[in-house]
């Protein structure tokens, strides 16, 4: 459990072979980058393409995550390649946005920072912050990993569909 955790915090990385040729897979992405609105569309993906037609973007399009914004708490970035005529690679890394990792690894210190100064002096901290910075960074782990488990299902199922 601890070997996942660890994978999804410091990025992992999935190749896929489809059955589809390279403009066909190009064509899905441009579908997926053209249509981009819509609450109940499937796939919940946005994105774009970085190096056409080499590389590109998604991420979820809704939600759930503490990070609001154009910043989203899991990133998937990937490569396109032509194996034959009609097979395609396709090699993605999904990794989580810097500045979650920066908020969890400031809370996890700040956490064990306040209780060795409870271990030495008892009557300088709060419970409160005791236990609330241990607190903050159990959700922010949670929150990477389901949108990491989000992010994944929704390209899997995006681009294995015919």
């Amino acid at each position: 459990m601890f070997q996942r955790i660890k994978n999804i915090l410091l990025g992992e990385t999935f190749s896929y072979d489809i059955n589809l040729s390279l403009n066909k897979v190009l064509d899905k992405f441009d579908d997926l980058f053209i249509n981009k609105s819509g609450l109940s569309q499937r796939p919940n993906l946005t994105g774009d393409f970085v190096d056409y037609p080499n590389g590109f973007y998604l991420t979820n399009k809704y939600s759930d995550s503490p990070i609001r914004g154009n910043r989203r708490i899991i990133n998937l970035y990937g490569k396109i390649e032509s194996i034959s005529n009609d097979k395609t690679k396709i090699i993605v890394t999904i990794q989580p946005n810097t500045g979650a990792l920066l908020i969890l690894a400031f809370s996890i210190l700040l956490s064990i920072i306040l209780i060795i100064i409870r271990l030495f002096q008892s009557n300088k901290i709060m419970y409160s912050q005791l236990i609330g910075f241990p607190i903050i960074s159990v959700v922010l782990i949670v929150a990477i990993i389901s949108s990491f488990n989000k992010l994944k299902n929704s390209f899997e199922e995006f681009i294995l569909s015919e």
